[in-house]
């Protein structure tokens, strides 16, 4: 049987580490119970990579995480992510044509997290609202 990870916590950003964060998985609502983390290598590190294999990837991060984490991976899993990160992000947060009712928003635009995705729909969704409120 497995023995769960025992860190301080359920997310962390990692300094001096090819990681930019790891996350518990399974402590997000609605998620199994059996121990499963997450971790997102840097731009950086992913960057001078990513033209190796799957096999390559783990033979670096695989060690960096049971360094992190204090105990050995017993099944891992790796994907590249080849356009996760926006190198050129927009000047706003959405974009907005009433006239032709077209709406865009999402990570792109500002910046490339879940909270800049988070963002730009919700400064997109003030406009909307904004635009078809009676005055």
């Amino acid at each position: 049987m497995y023995k769960p990870i025992s860190l301080p916590f359920d997310g962390a950003f990692i300094a001096d580490s090819p990681f930019s964060w790891i996350a518990r998985d399974n402590s997000k609502p609605g998620r199994s119970d059996s121990e499963s983390w997450i971790a997102q290598a840097n731009h950086e590190w992913s960057k001078e990579r990513v033209e190796m294999t799957n096999y390559q990837v783990e033979s670096e991060l695989v060690p960096e995480f049971e360094k992190i984490s204090g105990q050995s991976c017993k099944l891992y899993q790796s994907h590249l992510w080849r356009y996760a990160k926006v190198e050129n992000p927009q000047d706003q947060y959405f974009y907005l044509d009433a006239n032709r009712n077209i709406a865009l928003c999402g990570d792109w635009f500002i910046e490339s997290t879940i909270e800049g995705a988070w963002t730009s729909g919700y400064k997109l969704g003030n406009a909307i609202s904004e635009m078809i409120s009676p005055p």
